[in-house]
């Protein structure tokens, strides 16, 4: 008998009740019938203390008629005028659950499970870029087969957790999966923004609320709404281990990885790691270190690389009428091609409290050098070209392994607190309330420390879901019918070529000047009050600095754009919502010209909306939402779209 049957016979045996010595009778309760895996000698498995399953259920379907098509790109036929779309195109599975355990001590782990809706049908000729059959996984060897698109992401992924303390720390440390981690503005982390946004189109990340009117209430009352743990944090797939001593003078943490962003691609090596340190000297304040490292190999063998880094300090210190927070440091990128060497950043908030100034008021002041790359911070690379891997060409905008968030040498109009390198300039921020009506204002004034781009980029803030709708599941470059739009996450960008350079090298730094304002009023404080927001943006790009936009065609863009909604709760179970906005975009004879009008950008858009939100019970809710939308560029012919959209979503939290 070899020993291959001795074990069979020995783990066979071993699994019965009793079969070893100090088992104790079969109808024991104090023992497991199941034998112990991994164990030796064998013996009972001891019970995991807890398991816990959450997570939801997301049906989501979209029904649009184009009444005037539009082109998808400039050579591509109008799509069906009828489209019919069940399943989540936003990248997140329609059925998501976490099962989380603790077999004991302070050992835990978690993974995640989850399904999407596949498409069938006639869809290719509606949207762009469809995820074809061969890039289905085979449900027969899901680890061994295609994975469905690439960009395609988990809220978890598989981790384990474990935390312990010695005299004077406590550890925590998580490895495997994904995890929602962040260190400092500069170093890592995501934008989270003022809250000036519409909420009659939801998010599919979005909660539920306790009742029909918590979202809305919560907005008009804090100026927030809530959002889930992944909410201002980055991805990070590896290890993290934080330091927490117990008389919290000091902690810190480190971690190694791959962010979400530059991840790399087909198998070619890439990583981050950083860490951060910081003392806490008094109630008042605190002072940190922070440092983010990356590279990407550029070739299989992993001999040439691009890299970048950044390390900053760190700061915050408070008294009973004023808060200030400054991060300040340096950065630098290379790779085979190109050096930059280390480059200044930083960027500094004073925020007063109403017993100085009345109302509470923000001033933030920053300057990020051109040289400085980090696409995992709150800036975007608009000044480096980053070099890629070979075959990965420019990379889709968004995309897994983009080397940016739009591509470089485009100078983008952004929201309020969102920077770029190559930009330095000052906001404000303030809110206050009059009766019943609460403010939340903002204004912003940037310029280009050096003349780089004749380009500018910049989003449609009315329709902006629905554009992006056009284009399913990717993120492509240079589409639409003239070939000047780049495809994000949920938003579409467009490109405008300016003429006042010299042989195609700009000359005139950029100048950039915003105002948004966001009026909230509700009728009283009963159980069914109603709520009216008003959200306006204005944007300017000019070749001289200005404090409020341009409203005169000395600029190179203007953008006006306005959104009105409201919402009403009629009874326990029903809320009725309503949207109207407008959009106004008009260019100078320095950018674009139309070939047959040899006129600028002249564009308009608008949309009106209704809806309702009826809760179905505890944790479960049914959005109904309904656009009328249209838009028109009076000098380009071809850029023009008009529709209606039907949207259904039916959401279960457990």
């Amino acid at each position: 008998m070899n020993l291959a049957k001795l074990l069979c016979i020995y783990f066979f045996f071993g699994s019965l009740p009793g079969a070893w010595a100090g088992a104790g009778p079969s109808d024991s309760t104090e023992h497991l019938p199941d034998s112990s895996w991994g164990l030796f000698p064998l013996r009972p498995l001891p019970a995991t203390r807890k398991i816990q399953v959450s997570g939801f259920y997301r049906f989501t379907g979209t029904y649009r008629v184009d009444e005037l098509p539009y082109s998808r790109t400039p050579q591509a036929l109008a799509p069906p005028p009828k489209q019919i779309f069940v399943g989540d195109d936003a990248q997140l599975p329609n059925l998501w659950l976490n099962v989380r355990g603790r077999p004991g001590g302070n050992l835990s782990w978690s993974f995640d499970l989850f399904a999407f809706q596949f498409l069938d049908g006639r869809h290719g000729a509606a949207y762009s870029g469809q995820v074809p059959n061969a890039a289905r996984p085979n449900p027969f060897a899901p680890l061994g087969s295609q994975r469905l698109a690439n960009q395609l992401g988990m809220n978890l992924g598989m981790n384990l957790g474990l935390s312990w303390s010695d005299r004077h720390v406590s550890h925590q440390l998580r490895l495997g999966g994904i995890h929602w981690y962040s260190l400092s503005d500069l170093t890592l982390a995501s934008f989270r923004g003022y809250y000036r946004w519409s909420l009659f189109e939801r998010n599919p990340w979005d909660p539920i609320g306790q009742d029909l009117n918590s979202r809305y209430d919560e907005l008009y009352t804090s100026g927030q709404v809530n959002q889930d743990s992944r909410f201002g944090e980055r991805a990070v797939h590896g290890a993290i281990w934080d330091m927490n001593p117990h008389k919290n003078q000091w902690k810190s943490s480190v971690f190694a990885g791959k962010t979400e962003l530059n991840a790399g691609l087909g198998g070619i090596p890439s990583g981050s790691m950083g860490g951060r340190v910081q003392w806490n000297p008094s109630p008042s304040g605190w002072v940190a270190l922070n440092t983010f490292h990356h590279f990407q190999a550029l070739d299989t063998p992993g001999i040439t690389r691009s890299a970048y880094q950044v390390n900053t300090l760190e700061g915050r210190f408070t008294s009973p009428q004023w808060e200030a927070r400054a991060e300040w440091g340096l950065g630098k990128y290379e790779d085979p091609s190109q050096k930059l060497g280390w480059a200044p950043m930083g960027h500094l908030k004073v925020i007063t409290k109403p017993s100085l100034t009345g109302i509470p008021v923000e001033v933030h002041a920053y300057h990020i050098d051109p040289k400085v790359v980090n696409n995992n911070g709150l800036f975007w690379n608009v000044a480096v070209r980053e070099a890629t891997p070979p075959g990965s060409g420019e990379t889709v905008s968004g995309g897994v392994g983009s080397n940016a968030v739009l591509r470089p040498f485009a100078s983008a109009v952004l929201p309020i607190g969102l920077m770029t390198n190559n930009r330095e300039g000052m906001n404000l921020n303030t809110r206050w309330t009059l009766g019943q009506l609460r403010f939340n204002l903002g204004m912003g004034m940037a310029r280009e420390i050096d003349a780089i781009s004749n380009r500018i980029t910049y989003n449609h803030p009315v329709n902006q879901f629905t554009r992006a709708r056009f284009w399913r599941w990717t993120f492509p470059q240079q589409v639409g019918p003239y070939g000047r739009q780049s495809v994000m996450y949920r938003d579409v960008f467009e490109t405008v070529t300016l003429s006042d350079d010299s042989a195609g090298i700009a000359i005139n730094r950029k100048h950039f000047s915003t105002i948004e304002g966001q009026i909230s009023w509700r009728s009283g404080s009963g159980a069914r009050p109603l709520y009216v927001m008003y959200l306006t943006r204005l944007n300017s790009v000019q070749k001289t600095a200005s404090v409020l936009p341009r409203f005169a065609s000395n600029a190179y863009l203007r953008q006006y754009s306005h959104e009105l909604e409201a919402y009403k709760a009629v009874s326990r179970v029903a809320l009725l919502c309503a949207y109207a906005a407008y959009e106004w975009t008009l260019g100078n004879y320095a950018t674009d010209l139309d070939l047959l009008t040899y006129k600028p950008r002249n564009q308009q858009g608008w949309a009106l909306g209704v809806g309702c939100d009826i809760n179905l019970g505890a944790r479960s809710a049914l959005f109904f939402r309904h656009r009328l939308y249209g838009f028109r560029d009076f000098s380009f012919d071809l850029d023009q779209f008009r529709g209606r959209e039907s949207l259904v979503e039916l959401k279960v939290f457990f």
